[in-house]
């Protein structure tokens, strides 16, 4: 399965075209009882680099492809079964596409559509991908720690309707990406960004000449903690319930989407969200009224 191809591992691959060939090594082992799974935004470039020997198999929002997401009618189309995702819970276009790319997949090894169709309702997602961490009196943390490189945070930001009551936590260790498509997200109303870690002498600059005083620059998860805190605090009274880094930006919700690798602080991205989760736990038992 091939779900997408963005920079990263640039630091042992060197190159995107050697990255993209050492991706391809699961077609070159391939035979023709094997299927492939690609997007449909990479299939042409896949044929253009190798000689399939295996079923190539296409997912995406084109009606020419094996699995195609109708986002109007809300279903998936296969050879086999129009599937109902009406009631999917994962927000996103991109998380529809990977249900398209899974289904696909269940069906090549002999899944029957019927109950296919039955667990897509069931899925609540993978910890540490858009998990919701904790909620409280109208504040909610979401932990996105999977998300390791922008490519990530960006498709998994891109549908989110709420921007300017969201606080983005990002930064760790940047990955060799152009960080103009960050900026340019940010120039769509975020309530602020918490930056951390080795991403401060990368993004720091270009952040703030983007959302000016919405930023908020400390060197890990601790300090920022630190910087909520400082803010009203979740408070029992139902008028005064928003927690404000600014008179003029009410905060809803707190998104820990780092866009970075975590070997800066940590030793893989669950360690990563895992110590998110755990001062999100503390951080609501412990908040007091104001």
């Amino acid at each position: 399965m091939f779900l997408n191809l963005a920079p990263d591992h640039l630091e042992r691959h060197k190159t995107m075209e050697n990255y993209f060939r050492a991706k391809l090594k699961i077609a070159d082992l391939s035979n023709r009882d094997h299927s492939l799974i690609v997007s449909e935004k990479i299939r042409e470039k896949i044929l253009n680099f190798t000689s399939v020997r295996c079923k190539l198999l296409s997912f995406g929002r084109a009606p020419s492809t094996n699995a195609f997401l109708d986002e109007n009618s809300l279903t998936i189309k296969t050879s086999n079964f129009v599937y109902d995702i009406s009631q999917f819970h994962l927000p996103g276009t991109h998380n529809r596409e990977n249900l398209a790319a899974a289904i696909l997949a269940s069906e090549a090894i002999g899944g029957k559509s019927e109950s296919i169709q039955s667990q897509i309702p069931l899925f609540k997602g993978l910890p540490h991908r858009f998990q919701i961490a904790g909620e409280k009196q109208g504040i909610s943390f979401i932990n996105d720690s999977k998300s390791t490189n922008l490519h990530s945070m960006l498709a998994g930001m891109s549908t989110w309707k709420n921007l300017d009551q969201t606080c983005l936590i990002l930064g760790g260790r940047p990955k060799q990406e152009d960080p103009k498509p960050l900026y340019n997200f940010l120039t769509r109303g975020i309530g602020c960004v918490v930056l951390i870690g080795e991403a401060r002498s990368v993004w720091e600059k270009g952040i703030r000449n983007v959302i000016g005083e919405k930023l908020f620059s400390v060197e890990n998860l601790n300090e920022a903690f630190k910087i909520f805190r400082k803010w009203n605090i979740i408070s029992e009274s139902p008028e005064s319930h928003k927690i404000r880094p600014s008179s003029e930006t009410a905060i809803s919700y707190f998104v820990f989407s780092p866009a970075c690798a975590s070997f800066d602080q940590y030793k893989n991205f669950e360690e990563r969200g895992n110590h998110f989760l755990s001062l999100v736990e503390d951080f609501l038992n412990n908040a007091s009224s104001t």
